[in-house]
């Protein structure tokens, strides 16, 4: 038996020498594309590539970019708060926090009345955003 046979039958080296080739894979897919979506990527090489892509993008050979794309409207059935003409829900734009007076100082609590605003029931629109993530060859 090899020296490398031997190693290979250890479970760790094997998950390890497994990891190396996908990493390889990956980094052929990334640079022959040189941009590609994380969807088209995941259709290519199979499995978790979270671990894989973490690492060629700390030490610079692949970075991110998510990229806002098409909107769309979807009509959705549940609780919502009050509605436009054209039946979007409006956007609650109350702050967070508040600054009320207690005992002399001024104090920053959550505000009260954010997100309380739900009453209705029943059907309304509301636009998606669709943000897809790509990732790029670095030279």
């Amino acid at each position: 038996m090899t020296t490398k046979e031997i190693a290979l039958q250890i479970p760790t080296v094997r998950t390890a020498r497994d990891m190396y080739m996908r990493m390889l894979r990956v980094m052929d897919v990334i640079k022959q594309h040189k941009v590609i979506s994380n969807v088209e990527l995941k259709n290519q090489v199979n499995g978790n590539l979270t671990t894989i892509l973490d690492a060629l993008e700390s030490c610079g050979k692949i970075r991110h970019e998510l990229r806002k794309e098409e909107t769309f409207i979807a009509e959705r059935f549940g609780y919502h708060g009050p509605l436009d003409q054209e039946g979007f829900e409006i956007i609650n734009t109350d702050k967070d926090t508040i600054v009320v007076l207690f005992e002399g100082k001024e104090v920053e609590i959550p505000n009260p009345f954010k997100g309380h605003r739900k009453i209705e029931y029943g059907a309304f629109k509301e636009k998606i955003q669709v943000v897809r993530k790509y990732w790029i060859w670095v030279e």
